[in-house]
């Protein structure tokens, strides 16, 4: 039962410390996103320290997400008609929706397992714990990749502006995660 603690314990700092590295480098991406964006002079509904900390302001972080990466996704391809004319805009945001619920179910299942392990005191609750705590990081692995699959699509068209856009230069990083 030792072993299997600190077997537990060890796995959950390296979870923890992956976390932690994949929200820093999706806040980079999105902020670089979003920032190109402000760049090119599109008018954007928020400025890009305050998208920004929509992620960290409670309450306000079930929302406002979801609304910038939506208007990222829609204005660059915006920005894309301006010089492909041709274009048909996608405004069928259902991949961003489920990424985000995905998201929002994900922490909840994340609390419900804490508070299963915080309470487990015989072995029996503690497996059954544990198994909550199994889905509960199988849950999360589900929606790094849905958030992934976001990133994908969106550092697309954001390549293909890139391409099309006469003021390249203004562009910075396209499918890169470095803050400006």
């Amino acid at each position: 039962m030792d072993l299997l603690d600190s077997i537990v314990a060890i796995i959950g700092i390296l979870q923890f410390v992956c976390i932690i590295v994949v929200i820093v480098l999706f806040i980079q991406w999105f902020r670089r996103a979003y920032g190109n964006l402000i760049k090119l002079n599109i008018p954007m509904e928020y400025s890009e320290n305050t998208a920004v900390w929509g992620y960290f302001i409670p309450f306000l972080n079930w929302v406002r997400p979801i609304r910038t990466v939506k208007e990222i996704y829609i204005k660059t391809q915006e920005a894309i008609k301006t010089y492909q004319e041709s274009l048909l805009i996608d405004r069928n945001i259902g991949f961003i929706l489920v990424w985000w619920i995905a998201y929002l179910i994900n922490g909840v299942i994340g609390n419900v397992a804490s508070k299963f392990i915080e309470r487990a005191d015989t072995i029996e609750k503690y497996v059954e714990a544990n198994k909550i705590y199994i889905f509960s990081d199988i849950w999360d692995i589900l929606s790094i990749a849905l958030a992934i699959l976001v990133i994908q699509k969106i550092s697309k068209l954001e390549s293909t502006l890139k391409n099309t856009d006469k003021s390249k230069s203004l562009i910075d990083q396209i499918g890169s995660t470095e803050v400006f």
